[in-house]
């Protein structure tokens, strides 16, 4: 049996580590990271109210099969989306 996970990103943020940012956008000098939040809300005007695009697609892949009664159980646990929105850190 294999499985994998493949997960796929259109973002704009920061990514947080212990100890603050960790990635993302450049500051002016090129020397440390801005805050992205600081940056979109200083000129809200300017991103058209779109500052809720960002999209995380995840997949768990696998070859097994599965078959009742480990199918219904199997297709709850895809529904839940908690671990990806724990992740992750909204403005």
């Amino acid at each position: 049996m294999k499985v994998g996970a493949v997960a796929v990103v259109n973002a704009l943020g920061d990514v947080y580590g212990e100890g603050g940012i960790i990635a993302g956008m450049l500051n002016k000098s090129g020397t440390g990271f801005a805050s992205t939040d600081e940056a979109m809300f200083a000129d809200f005007s300017g991103a058209g109210g779109r500052l809720s695009e960002n999209t995380t697609l995840v997949a768990v892949v696998t070859n097994a099969a599965f078959r009742e009664p480990l199918k219904t159980p199997c297709r709850r646990i895809a529904g839940y989306f908690s671990g990806i929105l724990r992740c992750r850190q909204s403005p």
